[in-house]
């Protein structure tokens, strides 16, 4: 048993005497994840940080943790894997329900094939908590000097003008904009936005295509893509052919990614992606955080195996292959 294995047991301890351990994952659902669907997931390319698929993975040449980050787990899969070319990279572990359900296509560099216990309800928490989130957002109010204008050069300006008490600049955005080509020259951000720590962008519409413009200047920095949400509180297909900045949130969709590059995290109901998930992940305002920690599955299954003690630990944390 390596040294961080033993930590993660001593933990356990603690806790189960009422002295909270230190936490491995961040707080509220949406600045711990990447990437999370609450069904199922097709993926052929890369992601950055940690991804949860609370369906069936499909994946050919896919490679999910290839950047550092804290934790442990780098995918975790409640349904079944198939496809060719998997690989979880730094070391980070794999998370499933059971063995035997196309685990042993992943090829792990450093890291371990995990059995999980109370995966499917960790699932079903997840799917509650995206939901209630971007109700939550979209019941804020827009700042009535947080204005979305389209300038002379052909670019749409978000300016933020007004920012609420708690840092949060809120627009009301109309999901139209993304397939107008009027706005072929993209997408810009002006005014107050760096005092801002959250910005938060309730779009409307079922259907979302994007497919004229881009995301430049600020958008593009790390500062402004952490701290940037688009909420698509009513959609149920969303379709990417630009590249997109920000974080996504839209528990009804799926989404389809082509061979574009999507920078900050995505939480959706299903997913075709051929394009990168990148950073950063989203660290402004999480309503989620308020209804509880969503800890790494990692700690679930070794607080589900506890009460078994050191042995139970050693036959039923992990197995190989």
């Amino acid at each position: 048993m390596t040294r961080s294995r033993l930590a993660l047991v001593t933990g356990l301890v603690l806790s189960a005497a009422g002295i909270s351990p230190p936490s491995q994952a961040r707080a509220g659902l949406l600045t711990s994840y990447n990437l999370v669907t609450t069904g199922d997931m097709e993926m052929n390319s890369h992601v950055n940080y940690n991804t949860f698929v609370g369906g069936n993975l499909t994946a050919n040449g896919a490679v999910f943790s290839d950047h550092s980050f804290s934790g442990t787990t780098g995918l975790t899969v409640v349904g079944s894997i198939s496809g060719s070319n998997i690989q979880v990279n730094g070391g980070k572990d794999l998370v499933v329900s059971s063995f035997g359900q196309g685990s042993d296509l992943v090829l792990m560099n450093g890291g371990d094939k995990v059995l999980g216990s109370g995966l499917p309800a960790l699932a079903s928490s997840i799917a509650t908590q995206m939901a209630d989130a971007s109700a939550a957002f979209k019941s804020l109010s827009a700042g009535a000097s947080n204005t979305v204008v389209l300038t002379n050069n052909g670019q749409l300006t978000f300016t933020v003008g007004e920012i609420d008490t708690l840092g949060r600049a809120v627009f009301s955005v109309d999901g139209s904009i993304f397939s107008n080509n009027a706005y072929q020259n993209g997408y810009s951000i002006a005014g107050s936005y760096a005092d801002a720590t959250s910005i938060i962008l309730n779009v409307s519409g079922t259907t979302i295509l994007h497919n004229h413009g881009q995301f430049n200047g600020e958008w593009n920095t790390q500062g402004v893509l952490a701290k940037t949400l688009w909420n698509f509180s009513d959609a149920t297909s969303i379709d990417l052919h630009k590249n997109f900045s920000g974080a996504i949130l839209a528990p009804r969709a799926h989404l389809t990614k082509g061979s574009t590059s999507t920078d900050g995290s995505i939480f959706v109901k299903s997913l075709l992606s051929k394009g990168e998930t990148h950073s950063p992940y989203y660290s402004g305002f999480d309503p989620t955080s308020s209804i509880q920690a969503v800890p790494e599955p990692s700690t679930l299954v070794l607080a589900g195996i506890g009460a078994l003690g050191f042995g139970g630990y050693a036959l039923a944390r992990r197995r190989r292959g």
